[in-house]
This record gives structure tokens, C-alpha cells and sequence, in this order.
């Protein structure tokens, strides 16, 4: 309760104070440099005019500091309630204390302008001496002088020590709309007036009652006797004034400073979760808030690389591990993926349907990369498995997956390239649907020659009554046939693309050997178009080799 009212009351009591102190410093300068009995009739004055200024202001600045504290008031008991606030009252409360430093610091230059020009009017309107007028102006001029510097360190003080850390627990100073900067350049200039230009101001002050007192007729050595004891005691004065300052401003700047390099250690160890203690809204706190975004965006993107991972794990656990062994048949099928997740995939499905033992197998290519085409993947993977154990040809079995993908597609946009193979071992006899996808090859030993296994049909995921039918086929002994993406076509280099003539021509060339052989073969050729150029697109295929 104690802590939460002196939060709430930090800036109040903070600017009243160093307004008392910069009252107290510049009546001991004027103690200093006036004649005691002109010092006597100015304090007279004071005390008698006082309650018709100094008075009324102070109530007034009092009730103007409460009414402008609201919303900060609010959010601190909200905090230790435990209350939620809206988002709109914690950026007012938070744009509003970060304004506070300035608007307080308008407010007491203003009040003691104001005090300098009722004061010399007072006074000259009871006949009060000129020199004695004058001496009211330069009082509470100075007082302008030092109460705006003390109050500038001072509510930056209050902020970065004890309401920051409350009202910016995540920091995100810099980021507040609407709220005044205080530049690094502008605290130096403030700690360059309070050390240098605020002493020589004093000086010259001090001058000037030295002056006066020669001209009320005073001694010019008591004159100048006086004037070196005050000016003894300002240097002193001031000098213990900059060494406080001159702490105060490197403990402002180091503390901060060696936190971010804490931080940047802690990151370059791998530490994502680490961030910075922001407390000011200068080049220092813009730079902790961009180290904090940086290292939360290096936190979730090393979540999102496990969550890959983890993802291309599963996805490769999905993809056959080994052909399966079927007689007179060799198969060898591969996915590489240009990402850590990608949408091809092939499968290999043993079929055993009216006492007919068949391979089905199915390469196909989702759009897309990344997670929601892995996805996807899965999906129809384990829709077709569960198809092929009922009854029905290939063209049966994908017009029953198109009408269950579209279901979950309609509204993404997704689709899917499909290439539907059953292969009876012993006849050698094919039947395929070609979804959309690029057409198989088909390599005839006995002339030499490459067909494409054609077919109609559009993408699946598009369009739920489309129409797939069966083709069939007739495959003999040392025939190949390979199955692709698009993958393999469009890997580029120098913008030219690998191309289905050089697909051909390394099947051709390679079909002698096993299925293992020519897919390498394939593969290396692939590799070897490309050169040092990325990856742009998944690249799967299987081979068959009819024995």
C-alpha cells in the first residue's frame, strides 16, 4: 500500500521537491550576493505578497499535476489490484508519463516568469526601490533557471528508477505514439547548462550585487571582500553540484549499456529469452527495444525451426522407407525437399482385390510449400489408403478423393497434382489417372522409344464433380517407367530449365541399368544442371523397372 501510493505520487512529490531545493539554492545566492539590509526588504516583500501569488499558484499547479496524473494514478492501482486495463488507458497513462517531465518543467518556468513580473509590479507599485524590483526579477529568474535543470534530472530520475519498470514491464518506450523524445543530445545539453552555463549565470548574478552594493555606497573593500567569499562558496557550491551531476548523468548511461551488452552476450550464447531493461525513451532505450524485438523474433523463429523439424521428421517418417518387393517388378522412389517441409509425396500401395494382387503407387505435388502443404500431404495420403482398401478402379478411387479433398480446400485455395498407377506384376498391365499432374514416361526397350501416359483430368481440391477416368496400358520385360514432379522440369540455371527432352534423354541413357540406377542417374543429372544455383522446388520421383 505504502509502495503504491508512492508511485502513484513519484512525480508530484518529486517536482515539488526539486522546486523546494532550487528555491533554497537561489535564496542562499541571493543571501549571498545582496546587501542584508536590501535582503532584509526583498524577503519583507516576499512574505508580504506571497499569499497573492505564490499561494493560489501552488494550489492551482497542485490540482493541474493531479488532473493531468489521473490515468497513470489509474493504470499503477490497476496494476496492484491485479485489475485488467484497456489497451487505450495503458497507452494514454503510459504517453502521459513520458510527457510529464516536460509538462512540469513548462510549468515551472512559467510560474516563476510569473512570479518575476508580479513581484516587480508589487514592488514598484508600493515604491519599493528599483534596485530592490530588480533584485526580485533576478530572484526568481534564477530560480527559473535551476528549478527547470532540477527538475529535468529529477523526473528523469523518478521515471527511469521507479515507474518505468512498472508501467513498461516489457519496455517499448520508443514506441509509445504521441510521446515527446528526449534525445541523448538534449540530457548532454542539460548537464552541459547545470554544470557550466547555470554557474556563470550565478556569477554574473553575483556581479551584479556586488555592483549594487558599491552603488548603495558600501566600502569597495567590504565590497570586494564579500564578493570573494561568494564567489568562494558558489564555485564549491557548484563544483560539489557537477561531480553529483556528472555521477548521476554516467550511472544513467553505463547502467543501461552494460545491460545490453549483457543481453547481446547472453543472445550470442543462444539465450533468445533474454531481453533488456528499457527505462528511457532516448537512442539508448530505442536501441534496448530493438534488441528485445530482435531476440523474441530469433526466440520464435528457433521455435518455428524445432517446430520444422519436428514436422519434416514426421513427414519423412510418412514417405516410404524401402520399395516394397514385388515380382518382376524394381522400384526405387526419392522426395527432396527445397524446404525443411514440402508438399510432394509418393507412395507405394500393395492391393489385393479380387484375388488380383496389385501395386498401386501415386506420386503427386501440392501447392505451395512449408507446413500447410506438408499438411495437406498427410491428408490425402491417408484418405487414399483408406480408398484403395474398398473396391473400385483407379478412376473410382480418385473421383472419391476429389470429392474429400475439395471438402477441406474449397475456401484455401489449395489443390493438388495427382498421378494414380496400379500395376498388375504378373501381366505387366497398367492402369492410371492422371489428376493435373505431369504425365508418366513410359521407356519400351525393344524400340528404343519414350511414351507419355497420358490422361484427363484437372487438379484435385478444385472442383468436387470434376471427372476422372481410367487409361490403360501394356507394359513388357526391360521397360522403365518413370513418374516426376515438376520439380525436376523447372530447376534452373542461368534461367534456362532442365527440361523433359534432357529427362528422356538420361532415361534412355541409363535404362539399362537397375531402378536404383536410373533414379540416381537421374538425380545426378539434375544436380549437375544446376550447379552451385538454390533449390527452387521439391523434387520427387519414383522409377519402375518391369523385369
Amino acid at each position: 500500500m505504502t509502495r503504491r501510493f508512492f508511485l502513484a505520487n513519484a512525480m508530484l512529490l518529486m517536482y515539488f521537491f526539486s522546486v523546494t531545493i532550487s528555491v533554497c539554492i537561489a535564496m542562499l545566492i541571493g543571501h549571498l550576493t545582496v546587501d542584508h539590509a536590501v535582503h532584509d526588504l526583498m524577503h519583507l516583500a516576499m512574505r508580504r505578497y506571497a499569499p497573492y501569488y505564490d499561494l493560489p499558484v501552488s494550489i492551482l499547479v497542485v490540482a493541474v499535476v493531479i488532473f493531468y496524473e489521473r490515468p497513470i494514478r489509474r493504470l499503477i492501482n490497476h496494476i496492484y489490484i491485479q485489475k485488467k486495463s484497456s489497451r487505450r488507458e495503458v497507452q494514454e497513462a503510459q504517453r502521459r508519463l513520458l510527457n510529464e517531465p516536460f509538462f512540469l518543467m513548462a510549468i515551472n518556468l512559467t510560474t516563476w516568469i510569473g512570479a518575476a513580473l508580479v513581484y516587480y509590479l508589487m514592488a514598484r507599485s508600493v515604491m519599493v526601490q528599483h534596485e530592490l524590483a530588480n533584485e526580485l526579477i533576478i530572484s526568481s529568474l534564477l530560480t527559473a533557471v535551476i528549478g527547470v535543470l532540477a527538475t529535468f534530472f529529477s523526473l528523469q530520475f523518478c521515471i527511469q528508477h521507479w515507474l518505468a519498470p512498472v508501467l513498461f514491464p516489457e519496455g517499448g518506450l520508443s514506441q509509445v505514439k504521441g510521446a515527446l523524445r528526449i534525445k541523448l543530445s538534449t540530457r548532454l545539453a542539460a548537464f552541459t547548462a547545470a554544470t557550466c552555463l547555470a554557474p556563470l549565470l550565478m556569477i554574473g548574478v553575483t556581479l551584479y550585487g556586488a555592483e549594487q552594493q558599491r552603488l548603495y555606497g558600501v566600502h569597495p573593500e567590504r565590497v570586494m571582500d564579500h564578493f570573494s567569499a561568494t564567489l568562494t562558496i558558489e564555485l564549491v557550491l557548484f563544483s560539489l553540484v557537477a561531480i553529483l551531476l556528472t555521477l548521476l548523468v554516467a550511472v544513467n548511461l553505463s547502467r543501461p549499456f552494460r545491460n545490453i551488452i549483457a543481453v547481446l552476450n547472453q543472445i550470442k550464447r543462444g539465450r533468445f529469452d533474454q531481453r533488456v531493461r528499457v527505462v528511457s525513451n532516448d537512442e539508448i532505450g530505442y536501441t534496448g527495444d530493438t534488441i528485445n524485438e530482435m531476440a523474441a523474433g530469433l526466440q520464435e523463429r528457433e521455435r518455428m525451426q524445432r517446430s520444422l523439424s519436428l514436422a519434416r521428421e514426421v513427414q519423412q517418417g510418412l514417405l516410404p522407407k524401402s520399395a516394397p518387393m514385388v515380382p518382376n517388378l524394381e522400384i526405387s522412389g526419392t522426395s527432396l525437399y527445397c524446404d525443411e517441409t514440402g508438399g510432394d509425396f509418393f507412395d507405394y500401395i500393395l492391393l489385393d482385390h479380387q484375388e488380383t494382387s496389385l501395386l498401386g503407387t501415386v506420386i503427386g505435388d501440392v501447392s505451395g510449400h512449408g507446413v500447410s502443404a506438408a499438411l495437406l500431404m498427410t491428408s490425402i495420403r491417408s484418405l487414399l489408403r483408406a480408398r484403395t482398401i474398398l473396391p473400385g478402379d483407379p478412376g473410382e478411387i480418385v473421383n472419391h478423393l476429389n470429392q474429400q479433398i475439395t471438402r477441406d480446400t474449397e475456401e484455401t485455395g489449395q489443390f493438388v497434382t495427382l498421378f494414380y498407377l496400379e500395376i498388375q506384376p504378373n501381366s505387366r498391365a497398367l492402369s492410371w489417372v492422371r489428376a493435373g499432374h505431369d504425365p508418366a514416361y513410359l521407356y519400351r526397350s525393344a524400340t528404343d522409344t519414350v511414351e507419355t501416359l497420358e490422361g484427363l483430368g484437372s487438379a484435385l481440391g478444385i472442383r468436387a464433380d470434376a471427372f476422372y477416368s481410367t487409361a490403360s496400358g501394356q507394359a513388357a520385360p526391360g521397360d522403365v517407367i518413370v513418374m516426376t514432379t515438376d520439380g525436376i522440369f523447372e530447376t534452373r540455371n542461368n534461367g534456362k530449365m532442365f527440361g523433359r527432352e534432357r529427362l528422356i534423354r538420361v532415361v534412355r541413357k541409363s535404362s539399362g541399368l537397375s531402378a536404383v540406377g536410373v533414379r540416381d542417374a537421374i538425380i545426378e543429372a539434375v544436380n549437375n544442371f544446376r550447379g552451385f544455383s538454390p533449390q527452387e522446388d521439391d523434387v520427387t520421383l519414383v522409377v519402375i523397372k518391369f523385369l
